[in-house]
């Protein structure tokens, strides 16, 4: 397969789905290919059984045992397997476009599933259309390339008037599909172009390059500046858009709508309105109107404008020589309203040529000045004593009698407990660059207090941008006080919700490190310790810090530090390692079990109301116990483990409630979270079916007394009484007793009469049942499995080495993103049942270190046959030799395992079957997204690292599987 294809109807070309196999040189090396074949599982021959301990590393927790464990379960007994691989690169584009024809594909087939007509407007039958926005007619003939609709009347040539568009498709033989590599190909070998007549004079489009494309029409008053034509391209509608206009466009970024006037009425006094622009809207200035007077200025006023006896006041801006503009207009109400023009050039081509020799204008209309509150409480400002203003948060203000030599004041109402006012900024004094940043003081009007916030002054298209922030917010999510330090600052956080602003006086520091401590009313430097430093130059991060106080008691807090979504804020959150959730619908009440515990000392517990959250700060984390009891009843207790991550049912002593549906959950940056909710159908460890007819069932659970019956043709949704003694049950029917797991099995029970009662273990969605049965058949049908454990001797294995995604915005012809799904490292393995195994990761390092010095020693005696013999000791009972890539473990009493060094595909499926089992293994290797924009202040948007949880390694653990 060379590549894929398809027609994008905005662009009109064919673009790339899956791209051939290049070279440095961007030559097509090969097709991108799979290769397939059959793999004899009899043939081979794999390591015995009887020496696979050789492989065993009791010193290492290997996840990589677990899996192998797991896949010993599955009844796979392949015969024969298929294997289908691909060893290049796949190179996917994803394109905008993609993404929009698959989304219109969705619409149009939910619209024929309900059976909703489609449009037939000529919008949503044309690819393309052309919209006249010169304020002129506008000619359209000789068009090639596309045509007309076929139910239009419509003849060359076309008379447009003013905002008045023609619809255009594209012939059927433009749509067959051909072996094209390129668009600018396309551009070459299928022409597409139209011609346009204005003023006597004709001009040739091409449909292929009409971004932003210029053509001169004629001479004009303004020196230097002939009569042009812009020709660009938009999306409208989900379709190609071709405007015709002048170059220049006024985009109004006021709130208010703003009105252009007519050159003459102004000269004249008159004041005519030629069109008005709503906010955020834009206008494409008609040809007649710029170059009407041979000095180029445009004239703007407002409906609030002050009337005189001609009319509004108005103000203009020059838009050949002028690149920014300061301007005031008086106001109804007597008060001065000031904006500002900015002027924004845009590189263009001229006629059909890729030269960037021409320029097109972006005019912007703005007010002065901004005001961004970017805090998270309410902030008053009073401009110039004149306008006084509401600043709710992270809002964006517009100031009409603000300016750039403005006096601010800010006012904080209610923050601890005080109102806080600042000291004036001017802006005319401190403005001087694009960007700066400013300590603003704020004083408290019950206290000598102060405290500094930061107000950044930045310059945007000529206007003025104030934002008042704080460099660090810490949120105390804690019932404790804290004191936080940097660089020798100190600040009280006390135990409540807002936050707490915090600006270090020396901004300019690195490496800035953070602290805290537990404060007490007698705080001194002996009564508590500060915690370790955690580094405040972060993006993301959590840490778990301790808090050491005089009784040797240590709290450990979770210190969250996270970028703020505007950039300048550090959001410092404290909260506990371990909470406790309770989102059932009763109150309970928790403790923890101290085994160091005084006889006199009562237990301490702690209420938790429905939807309630506690922090709990556990003095022994190495036991790790707790208990639960209900409040309305302080019999009904369990206790249970919460150091270790689990999802189990606590057995209640209370006849309404017997149950408490508990989840810990651990991560290495969020702690421990105990989350205790309401049983459900399904929540049960195990559900227990009685099939038997006139035979009941005794079981309980493993090292305990409570022996429970479960009669014929009954069942009984069942979890463990002690969530101590290990979650195993031991059954027997007027019999000798059997121990079960709780893991799909299958077996049978002796009884005294010699009677054969059948049981299995299975899964019903999430639920765990054991049955009992004296008809097998029972057996087979509840748990879809044969009896006999029917191997799956069907395999088929799907790898791909390596996947590179583009996703590209092919509109602006610009990178988004770039996805990469790799092959792993070359690792050492062992094959067995047709699946590539990984050594433990000891094993394999210690393997890889003597290869190592077996290549070394290769290189310097390549001649040498003596090297595949020598053997390299491993330890005191294991040595390896090695050929190549494959390695030969061995001891002195002859076992030998034979391995290879190889690398894991990016993306691996196995899919085993037989007649009435199914097993599915999929595998993600190194999975990575990457902006591929030239300039951005973050590449990687997603990287996987190195779990201190598990010790994971990514030399051999995989992503996702």
């Amino acid at each position: 397969m060379n590549e894929i294809i398809f027609f994008f109807h905005i662009l009109l070309a064919w673009e790339p789905l899956i791209e051939p196999v290049l070279d440095d040189n961007g030559n097509v090396v090969c097709p991108w290919c799979i290769t397939c074949s059959t793999y004899n599982c009899e043939d081979e021959e794999e390591n015995d059984e009887d020496s696979r301990f050789l492989l065993d590393d009791p010193k290492s927790f290997s996840d990589n045992n677990k899996q192998q464990k797991q896949e010993e379960k599955l009844s796979l007994d392949a015969k024969q397997v298929i294997f289908i691989r691909a060893e290049h690169l796949l190179n996917l584009t994803v394109t905008k476009s993609m993404l929009d024809i698959t989304q219109r594909l969705s619409g149009i087939l939910d619209q024929a599933y309900n059976q909703k007509s489609h449009g037939n407007s000529d919008e949503d039958k044309a690819f393309l259309s052309i919209l006249n926005m010169t304020g002129e007619v506008v000619d359209i003939d000789h068009i090639i390339g596309v045509q007309f609709l076929e139910d239009s009347d419509l003849t060359t040539p076309v008379h447009l008037e003013h905002k008045d568009s023609v619809p255009l498709t594209v012939p059927k033989e433009r749509l067959s599909a051909t072996r094209i590599p390129a668009i600018s190909d396309q551009i070459a070998n299928r022409k597409q172009e139209f011609s346009i007549k204005m003023s006597n004079l004709e001009k040739t489009v091409d449909i292929n390059q009409t971004w932003r494309r210029i053509f001169d029409i004629g001479p004009s008053p303004i020196t230097d500046w002939p009569i042009q034509l812009l020709c660009d391209s938009h999306l409208y509608k989900d379709r190609r858009r071709i405007v015709l206009s002048s170059i220049i466009k006024v985009l109004n970024r006021a709130i208010m709508p703003i009105i252009i006037l007519e050159i003459d009425s102004v000269e004249l006094g008159t004041f005519r309105e030629v069109s008005r622009i709503e906010p955020d809207g834009e206008l494409y200035l008609p040809l007649s109107l710029l170059y009407a007077r041979i000095t180029p200025r445009l004239f703007i006023t407002i409906d609030d404008a002050k009337l005189n006896t001609h009319g509004h006041d108005c103000i203009a801006f020059n838009w050949t020589s002028e690149s920014a503009a300061d301007r005031r207009l008086k106001l109804n109400n007597g008060r001065d309203a000031y904006f500002v023009f900015y002027k924004e050039s845009k590189e263009a081509c001229l006629e059909n040529t890729d030269e960037p020799n021409g320029t097109a204008l972006h005019i912007y209309f703005k007010l002065a000045l901004q005001l961004i509150n970017l805090l998270s409480l309410d902030v008053e400002c009073w401009i110039d004593d004149v306008e006084q203003v509401k600043l709710e948060p992270n809002n964006l203000y517009h100031s009409v009698s603000g300016n750039k030599r403005s006096m601010l004041t800010f006012v904080i109402p209610y923050y601890k407990d005080a109102k806080w006012i600042s000291e004036p900024m001017d802006l005319n004094l401190k403005t001087n660059t694009k960007l700066k940043d400013y300590v603003l003081i704020f004083h408290s009007t019950s206290s000598q207090e102060s405290l500094r916030l930061m107000l950044r002054v930045d310059i945007y298209r000529e206007s003025y941008r104030a934002s008042l922030y704080s460099v660090f917010w810490v949120l105390n999510c804690t019932d404790l006080k804290f004191e936080f330090q940097i660089e020798n600052e100190k600040t009280l956080i006390e135990a409540i919700e807002p936050p707490f602003f915090v600006c270090p006086k020396n901004l300019d520091s690195k490496k800035k490190k953070g602290h805290i401590r537990l404060f007490s009313n007698e705080q001194n430097e002996k009564s508590s310790d500060w915690s370790e430093g955690f580094s405040l130059d972060t993006i993301k991060i959590t840490e778990m810090v301790n808090c050491k106080v005089a009784n040797d008691r240590t709290y450990t807090i979770s210190v969250d530090i996270a970028t703020s979504s505007f950039g300048m804020t550090k959001i410092i959150t404290l909260a506990p390692s371990t909470m406790v959730i309770n989102k059932s619908t009763i109150e309970v009440e928790v403790t923890e079990v101290e085994t160091t515990r005084g006889e006199e000392e009562e237990e301490q517990w702690k209420l938790i109301k429905p939807e309630g959250i506690i922090p709990f700060w556990p003095r022994n984390i190495e036991q790790g116990l707790m208990r639960v009891r209900y409040t309305h009843n302080h019999l009904a207790i369990s206790t249970f483990v919460f150091k270790e991550k689990q999802r189990t049912l606590l057995h209640m002593d209370d006849r309404e409630r017997p149950a408490l549906q508990t989840d810990v959950v651990i991560s290495d940056n969020n702690g421990c979270r105990i989350v205790f909710g309401d049983y459900k159908i399904g929540d049960s460890p195990i559900l227990l079916v009685n099939c038997l007819k006139n035979r009941q069932i005794t079981f309980c659970q493993s090292e305990d007394i409570r022996i429970q019956v479960l009669s014929p043709r009954h069942y009984v949704y069942y979890t463990w009484m002690d969530q101590l003694k290990p979650r195993s049950l031991v059954i027997s029917s007027d019999g000798p007793a059997a121990t079960i797991e709780l893991n799909p099995l299958y077996g049978k029970l002796e009884t005294n009469d010699q009677q054969t009662v059948y049981y299995a273990t299975f899964h019903d969605g999430p639920q765990m049942v054991l049955i009992f049965a004296e008809d097998i058949d029972i057996i087979d049908v509840a748990t879809h499995m044969p009896s006999l454990a029917e191997k799956m001797s069907q395999h088929i294995q799907i790898g791909i080495r390596d996947i590179g995604i583009s996703v590209i915005d092919d509109i602006a012809r610009s990178d988004l993103f770039y996805i990469t799904i790799n092959k792993s490292k070359e690792v050492w393995t062992e094959t067995r049942n047709a699946n590539i195994i990984p050594l433990s990761r000891n094993l394999d390092h210690h393997i890889d270190e003597h290869y190592k010095k077996y290549i070394k020693n290769l290189e310097e005696n390549p001649n040498d046959e003596e090297l595949a013999k020598k053997k390299y000791r491993i330890d005191d009972k294991r040595n390896v030799s090695f050929d190549e890539n494959t390695a030969e473990l061995s001891d002195h009493l002859d076992h030998r395992v034979t391995l290879q060094r190889q690398s894991f595909d990016g993306l691996w499926v196995s899919f085993a079957w037989s007649a009435t089992n199914q097993a599915l293994h999929l595998r993600i290797n190194r999975f990575q997204i990457d902006y591929a924009e030239e300039f951005t202040l973050y590449p990687v948007v997603l990287n996987p690292i190195i779990s201190k949880a598990l010790g994971t390694d990514l030399r051999t653990f995989h992503f996702n599987q």
